[in-house]
């Protein structure tokens, strides 16, 4: 399955990331193009997240993910099916120092023919995409 992962240490404790990372009103601030996210329910493994981005000519979309490892303060993992393609992101903290090491494991998956564009994707998303976890951290230094 093609992917790629980051890893980045945020000088803040892990609580603090933890509530920024998996709080839907934080996610504009450091997720590309994300204009707004909003969870059915309270965030826990199988959890639906509705997530609002502006596209070509300031067009909305949106997409529904699925929350699919919850470990409270440790392990947030979201995946999102569309056309034939599974996207799922993987975000683990732990201590570091005086901060917390984030990781981020993206990974794409196809179905039948689109199998084939996987890796693809995941190669586009990487170029798109890689410096998520700087954008994070850059976030979280501004508060």
């Amino acid at each position: 399955m093609p992917g790629f992962e980051r890893h980045i240490v945020v000088a803040r404790d892990p609580a603090t990331v933890w509530a920024f990372l998996t709080s839907p009103a934080r996610a504009p601030d450091w997720l590309r193009d994300v204009e707004r996210v909003e969870a059915v329910g309270p965030l826990r493994a199988g959890a639906k997240v509705r997530e609002f981005r502006k596209v070509r000519r300031n067009r909305e979309t949106s997409a529904e993910c699925v929350v699919t490892e919850w470990e409270d303060g440790r392990v947030f993992g979201l995946a999102l099916e569309e056309a034939g393609l599974k996207s799922t992101s993987r975000y683990e903290l732990a201590p570091d120092g005086d901060g917390t090491r984030v990781s981020w494991r993206a990974n794409i998956e196809g179905r039948g023919l689109y199998r084939l564009l996987a890796g693809t994707v995941s190669r586009l998303l990487e170029r798109r995409d890689g410096d998520r976890l700087e954008r994070l951290r850059n976030a979280l230094a501004a508060e």
